[in-house]
């Protein structure tokens, strides 16, 4: 449906738009999560609203870079005839831990700045 090319077509506007939208879902789900947790083991935590905001501007940060990566990366094994459960799907995930941690840090310093 989509072609191994950097070209924008319907299916891929679709697919970004659809990995946005499930990033800020599951920041905001994975936020709350971790309040709750925080509550049940009776742990010291920020706010609700620190933890949706500091899960959402790393989500975002992190598609911002991922989404590029994982495009450029799926197409250039298309074309190179890479198997994609043995060298795409580790490759992007490798890239993933790279990149999410230190979104979720800038995160922190994003909020932190922006509180003073």
């Amino acid at each position: 449906m989509i072609s191994p090319k950097f070209e924008f077509s319907e299916h891929l506007n679709n697919n970004i738009i659809s990995s946005f939208v499930l990033t800020l879902i599951l920041s905001l789900f994975l936020a709350i999560l971790a309040k709750i947790f925080c509550i049940l083991f009776n742990y010291e935590s920020i706010s609700l609203i620190d933890l949706i905001l500091i899960s959402i501007i790393a989500g975002i940060i992190s598609n911002l870079i991922m989404l590029p990566i994982t495009m450029l990366i799926s197409f250039k094994s298309f074309n190179h005839g890479w198997d994609p459960d043995n060298v795409t799907t580790p490759i992007i995930a490798a890239a993933g831990d790279l990149f999410t941690l230190p979104a979720i840090i800038a995160s922190v310093y994003i909020l932190s700045f922006l509180n003073t």
